[in-house]
């Protein structure tokens, strides 16, 4: 398919989008403690609990159920991987506690375990690390930040956040109608209640505090919310618009668990002495059109068909997106975005405007698996990115929102997470 090339080879030279000479990054504070990836020999990076690759990375303390952190490296060689543990407030600022107030013996180490890609085009060396392990105990409830470093700890290669959660209180929580009428249509609302009769709190509003996420995200999650109503065994987090998130639309799907066979998005696959290359079907903006169907809420997962072993036999391919758009979008730039982008608007992900099809493409390299994702717009000038007129929002897709409650006693020098809870927006 050598116009595939031809045209996405124009649109990146046209609009200077360089995928050559890529270096390590040097984060920002911000992101050094977010779920990013510096270093660009590093693909399909994942951290959830043991055996559930769609959840957050969450902790029960002291339980026996580890979170895992998974990622490929593309370099020629292998290479020997330093990490260290950072603990967070709530709103994700490091703290002032020794790591080893929090990590018992031991308070860094080496990822050890690997394995070699086969049957596959594209070689890449595979690593894991379950956490806690042998060397690393986390004593303290609260956020914490695995960071991943080259093996002299100088260059910090990745970042992620997990949460170590002591289960001191109960939440109740429920959907509400959203409270504006202008919402009705394309947001959605919660209210909960966070109840401990067994436990006297002296002064709730400054002890504790409340954080929400939709679909695992931290790009728009609600941080730090206290309750409005406060008694002695129990705080009601119900202010009208608190919890209130944008409804968007169910993500969009893309199974590349084959490469042997094309079906449902995939338009055409390639075989190549040196790899795969996969065309899309062109996707259409839907604003305007409710969607209803199961997705990951944003998510992926690897897996392959064609083999047994999902780590190291999935192989990897040039996958080709198109969004069909007969004008350019003058003042935005367009993203791919999902987990697959860690929820960030990495420039990686923008798409550039091809005038052969009337759209925007862009070329990922993903390995074997499902994925979920958004087209998104983000203002050249600065500002948060748009979905209204890519994908659009409707109040009756399904999510998944996630409840944090924090608890810092008088005295205190962390951030206890005592409480979880999940709700559908179903």
């Amino acid at each position: 398919m050598y116009w595939r090339y031809w045209f996405l080879s124009f649109a990146l030279f046209f609009y200077g989008i360089s995928l050559e000479g890529k270096e390590v990054r040097t984060p920002a504070d911000s992101l050094a403690l977010s779920n990013y990836t510096f270093d660009p020999q590093i693909h399909s990076v994942k951290f959830h609990q043991a055996g559930f690759p769609l959840t957050l990375p969450i902790l029960q303390l002291y339980a026996s159920l580890p979170v895992v952190l998974s990622f490929d490296d593309f370099s020629e060689e292998v290479r020997r991987f330093y990490y260290t543990i950072v603990q967070c407030t709530y709103d994700w600022k490091p703290t002032d506690m020794s790591p080893r107030e929090y990590l018992g013996s031991y308070t860094d180490g080496y990822i050890d375990d690997y394995d070699f890609s086969f049957n596959t085009f594209t070689s890449f060396t595979h690593y894991e690390l379950p956490l806690p392990n042998d060397e690393i105990q986390i004593t303290r409830s609260g956020n914490y930040v695995l960071q991943v470093y080259d093996e002299d700890g100088e260059k910090l290669i990745l970042s992620r956040r997990f949460m170590v959660v002591e289960p001191m209180m109960d939440v109740q929580a429920q959907m509400v109608m959203p409270r504006m009428v202008s919402d009705m249509d394309s947001r959605q609302e919660l209210v909960f209640s966070v109840e401990h009769p067994e436990l006297e709190i002296r002064n709730p509003q400054l002890e504790m505090k409340a954080t929400v996420l939709q679909n695992n995200r931290w790009d728009n999650a609600i941080i730090g919310a206290r309750a409005r109503v406060f008694r002695p065994d129990r705080e009601v987090y119900d202010t009208p618009g608190q919890f209130s998130f944008e409804a968007g639309k169910e993500f969009r799907n893309l199974d590349l668990r084959s490469f042997r066979s094309a079906s449902g998005q995939v338009a055409d696959i390639r075989r190549y002495p040196d790899g795969y290359e996969i065309t899309l079907h062109k996707d259409y903006k839907r604003y305007d059109v409710a969607r209803d169907y199961a997705d990951a809420n944003g998510g992926f997962i690897i897996e392959t068909f064609d083999f047994d072993n999902n780590d190291l036999e999935s192989d990897y391919a040039d996958v080709l997106f198109t969004l069909y758009s007969p004008t350019k979008y003058e003042d935005y730039d367009v993203y791919i975005f999902g987990e697959l982008s860690e929820f960030q608007i990495k420039p990686e992900f923008r798409m550039a405007y091809n005038n052969l099809v009337n759209g925007y493409v862009a070329e990922l390299e993903l390995k074997q698996g499902f994925y979920n994702y958004y087209y998104v717009l983000v203002p050249k000038s600065g500002g948060q990115m748009d979905i209204s007129r890519t994908e659009g929002s409707w109040r009756s897709t399904e999510n998944v929102y996630t409840i944090l409650i924090y608890y810092r006693p008088f005295g205190e020098r962390y951030d206890r997470l005592v409480a979880v809870e999940a709700v559908s927006s179903r």
